[in-house]
């Protein structure tokens, strides 16, 4: 299994909190770029401590890196993903990713 095989393009979107009309803020989702992410299923037999790992549903590998938790999201046709953690300190990024079910 390759790493480099598995990896599909993704887009990398950035949350904006803008006005809305009524004087209200919304988050509005904006392009930043295009990135490759092997996105893999989290093993759900196996229990971890971390609540954030509970909370992940998949994990992801890039070599994009300076994601930052709860700022981006990644989006392909198939599915958007939450980024709730990324870890830099690697070759490759590591991603704890959430399934969004809803585009809005």
């Amino acid at each position: 299994m390759s790493i480099n095989r598995d990896m599909s393009r993704y887009t990398i979107q950035e949350e904006k909190r803008v006005r809305s009309p009524s004087g209200g803020f919304k988050p509005e989702w904006v392009y930043v770029s295009e990135v490759d992410v092997a996105v893999y299923k989290i093993d759900e037999t196996v229990m971890h401590a971390s609540e954030l790992y509970k909370v992940s549903t998949h994990t992801g590998l890039t070599h994009r890196k300076g994601l930052k938790a709860g700022k981006y999201r990644i989006k392909n046709d198939d599915a958007v993903y939450m980024v709730m953690s990324c870890n830099d300190s690697g070759r490759l990024s590591s991603l704890l990713l959430k399934e969004v079910t809803t585009d809005v």
